[in-house]
């Protein structure tokens, strides 16, 4: 993430220097899913495919998450519908060609051709790459209905900044936005791309304030390995699966919630979190499997079984103690602790710290249908007695409203916007 008042120069240049790095820790335990699917639940996903940006949702939530991840955030700086509609739109016009796989053209930039003002239509850095499974996926910030665009009344009801919570750290300058910009590929240089162009096309309508690089995605959906995290545990071991029974009622606003433009949709939470992975990797393998509630290798719960078989919280060893401890993570992001409450971990690990990974760890991403009541409830139990909490550092968070998907001719927000 970058501070506030970097120029697009700067994120650019950035971007393009850095590897690409940001993740998810097990922040959230959630329980196995049935296996009822619909016939249309996943897109389609292939190797070095391209995906639709056209739907009823947006792309890059319900998607499988590919390797690389970039993150950006704008302040728009104009006020008035318009040219945050005009904005939108050139996004998501731009995102359907990008997604395709092609090179931007002048038309695609609302530019005329030959212009040489205008410079160039595309950068071209992706020229003889394939799609590589982008995802674009836009989110609106609190700020979005502060009043500069007429849309005071149409907030989301309690929309705002995530109370402060016990032990945050956090850099105002890498939290918060207006808009939010998220890009994800099998490919760090299509991810760059993308965001390259897409901050083009923002224009003298809203600048950058922070971006941020993510590796290896940590809560893919359930395959053949669940992914590890920069602590080496097994990372989204019961996250909601596309397509079963319980996963829309968890991540998409439904029909008759409030407000009515978000039905479709859903919001995101953004913790950027600091893992401290010298005193992480000076820890006993069997302290850190009491701090997890999980065997570190195999992801089993410590009340036994496999990876995949539900804990048991009421299991005691030979001397009566809890196999899982009161203060284990497993314990205390279940679902059963946190009154049902449930939400979609896409994470990315980061490394911002270089050789001396004094900055490394997640920026943790929870999609969920509420905010006050998925989300919140689970980060401040962690925040109050997660025995891994003193492992963990709180360094940037931002949430977002996320519009449903479009329809061609349309544009993400046109529900909100017209």
């Amino acid at each position: 993430m970058t501070g506030t008042g970097v120029t697009r120069r700067e994120l650019l240049v950035a971007a393009g220097a850095a590897a690409i790095g940001v993740t998810a820790t097990g922040l959230v335990e959630s329980p196995p899913w049935g296996t009822a699917k619909r016939a249309d639940a996943r897109p389609a996903q292939v190797a070095s495919g391209s995906l639709a940006f056209y739907g009823d949702h947006q792309p890059g939530i319900a998607t499988t998450p590919p390797a690389a991840l970039l993150l950006g955030a704008f302040d728009v700086v104009v006020t008035g519908q318009a040219a945050l509609r005009d904005l939108l739109r050139r996004w998501s016009d731009a995102a359907r060609v990008l997604m395709d796989g092609a090179l931007l053209s002048a038309s695609d930039l609302g530019v005329v051709p030959g212009d040489g003002a205008a410079g160039p239509a595309d950068s071209g850095e992706t020229r003889g790459l394939t799609a590589e499974n982008l995802t674009v996926t836009f989110g609106l910030g609190p700020g979005v209905f502060d009043g500069r665009f007429g849309l005071a009344a149409r907030k989301p009801a309690g929309f705002g900044a995530l109370p402060a919570m016990p032990g945050d750290e956090l850099d105002l300058a890498r939290s918060g936005g207006d808009l939010l910009i998220q890009v994800c590929a099998d490919d760090a240089v299509v991810a760059f791309h993308a965001m390259r162009q897409l901050t083009r096309l923002a224009a003298d309508v809203a600048e950058p304030r922070w971006t941020q690089r993510g590796f290896g995605a940590t809560a893919t959906f359930r395959g053949t390995q669940t992914p590890r995290n920069l602590f080496g545990q097994k990372d989204g071991t019961g996250n909601p699966q596309p397509g079963t029974l319980g996963f829309d009622p968890v991540v998409w606003v439904q029909p008759g919630d409030s407000p009515d433009w978000l039905a479709g949709g859903s919001y995101l939470a953004v913790r950027r979190i600091r893992m401290d992975l010298l005193s992480w990797d000076r820890t006993p393998a069997t302290r850190q499997a009491q701090v997890l509630g999980r065997d570190p290798v195999t992801g089993a719960p410590l009340s036994g079984g496999t990876e995949f078989t539900a804990p048991d919280f009421g299991a005691v060893d030979s001397q009566g103690r809890p196999r899982i401890a009161a203060d284990a993570h497993v314990r205390l992001a279940n679902p059963a602790f946190n009154g049902g409450a449930e939400m979609l971990r896409r994470g990315y690990n980061y490394d911002d710290g270089a050789a001396g990974n004094d900055d490394a760890g997640l920026v943790f991403l929870a999609y969920v249908r509420d905010l006050a009541s998925q989300f919140t409830p689970v980060l401040r139990a962690l925040a109050d007695g997660d025995a891994m909490h003193a492992f963990l550092t709180h360094t940037a968070s931002a949430v977002f409203a996320i519009p449903p998907g479009c329809r061609p001719g349309g544009y993400v927000g046109d529900s909100l916007l017209g």
